[in-house]
């Protein structure tokens, strides 16, 4: 099961059930479409005629105020995948950071409007016939009830996050490409940085953050050690009895305890890796420093959002708002 949030389910179904009228009035059948296995009849066997009518309506009333677009049942929240705490380490410009803020703002301005229908279509069947309807629609887009919040990263993802930056601001390991998922050093949609940009964009960010020569090689011979324990940490996550190369030195014992074939177990030992060398970070780095660095993190991370969809709760079940800022 999807935690998909209700305003994301009901806009694919809606456009569903208006594709499958498409579908039937162009010759199709019920039978042709169960043998695909992919096209799930939108109405229940329970629904009635004056149910399906008032489905259909619904469905057209909200795709005309949306606007055109098709998905079907496999591809509803899959917007919500990709963007992650242990993903936006690089730094995002301003412009794109405007642009991603003026994406999540007309994303919720859809949902409103979904929402909008929702509720009338709740109201035109009857609460009994709408819940009926609701556990169909779950059924057959194999969905749980979620809520999408954006969150603010903590103090220590930021930190995290900047310790990252940081080794992709002059390892040799920029220049490769194939690292674990997740861990890509460079967008392979993007040129590789040379080593001279490299060290320009080291310059800049050293000017930028104000750390003295004697600071920045601290925090960098750190930064380094932590892009190398992801590194080999990453490389464990292959079957038993394929050799990881070079030492985790203390990460290895308490890493190695995590199963590093189950993915959410992989995630979980990532993060704990980060959270070891943010423990590092302010315990090797003096308070000054530590004081710059936290300051520039925020600088960089502060505005970032990170979508996700959580679980729905009895108490929230229908929210108050479609997103906690």
């Amino acid at each position: 099961m999807r935690l998909i949030p209700d305003e994301d389910l009901y806009q694919g179904f809606f456009y569903y059930v208006l594709n499958w009228g498409d579908y039937l009035a162009e010759g199709g059948t019920l039978e042709a479409a169960a043998q695909t296995g992919q096209s799930p009849n939108p109405f229940s066997p329970q629904a009635t005629e004056d149910d399906r009518k008032i489905i259909t309506r619904a469905s057209f009333h909200c795709a005309r105020a949306l606007g055109d677009m098709k998905v079907a049942p496999s591809e509803a929240g899959r917007q919500f995948f990709g963007l992650t705490a242990e993903t936006s380490w690089k730094p995002v410009p301003p412009e794109e950071l405007r642009q991603r803020q003026l994406g999540d703002q007309h994303a919720d301005e859809r949902a409103m409007i979904v929402r909008q229908e929702l509720d009338n279509l709740r109201f035109q069947l009857g609460q009994t016939s709408f819940d009926a309807l609701d556990s169909y629609v779950r059924s057959i887009y194999q969905a749980s009830r979620g809520r999408l919040v954006r969150g603010r990263l903590t103090d220590r993802q930021m930190l995290a996050n900047y310790l990252h930056y940081v080794a992709w601001l002059d390892s040799p390991l920029a220049n490769v490409r194939h690292h674990p998922p997740g861990l890509s050093m460079a967008d392979p949609m993007e040129e590789v940085p040379t080593e001279e940009d490299r060290t320009e964009l080291r310059a800049a960010e050293q000017a930028a953050s104000g750390l003295s020569d004697s600071q920045e090689a601290a925090l960098h011979r750190l930064a380094d050690e932590f892009l190398t324990a992801l590194l080999e940490a990453g490389k464990r996550t292959f079957p038993p009895g394929v050799p990881a190369s070079g030492p985790l030195a203390a990460v290895e014992a308490a890493a190695a305890a995590i199963p590093s074939t189950d993915p959410p177990a992989v995630k979980e030992r990532r993060r704990f890796i980060a959270n070891l060398y943010v423990d590092q970070m302010k315990s090797k780095l003096d308070s000054v420093t530590l004081g710059v660095v936290e300051k520039r993190a925020h600088v960089l991370y502060g505005a970032v959002r990170i979508p996700e969809v959580v679980p729905v709760t009895d108490s929230d079940s229908k929210p108050k708002a479609l997103v906690q800022r």
